[in-house]
């Protein structure tokens, strides 16, 4: 009886750590602000982030995933909003916003480099 007790509580609090696990890993798939330090203009929360690798007029490739990108895209860096989306460069990590066409409408600087310091 007791051994029975045991391997019961052991499969309840097996069951309660992978929810946990897969809460987490949930979460973590949105870009919070706490993760960094960034200004007080930006959002709580990206859609994704990544390290942008390059850009043209219609298309963003972030982390080997290209995206397209909505004619109305705007960037953002911490010395303010909607700066000249000329000024995106490649190897910085970014955040971004989509729109309900799964097109990117923001991109927001989060640091100059992807490089790991």
């Amino acid at each position: 009886m007791k051994h029975q007790q045991i391997k019961r509580n052991i499969s309840i609090l097996m069951i309660i750590a992978c929810a946990f696990l897969v809460t987490a890993g949930i979460c973590e798939a949105r870009g919070k602000k706490g993760e960094w330090k960034l200004p007080p203009h930006y959002p709580d929360g990206f859609d994704g982030y990544g390290c942008l690798m390059s850009i043209d007029k219609e298309k963003v490739v972030i982390d080997d995933s290209q995206k397209p990108l909505s004619p109305e895209l705007t960037y953002h860096t911490p010395e303010g909003n909607n700066m000249p989306v000329e000024l995106i460069t490649p190897n910085s990590l970014v955040g971004y916003m989509i729109d309900k066409s799964n097109q990117i409408v923001s991109i927001w600087l989060v640091l100059e480099t992807c490089d790991k310091q």
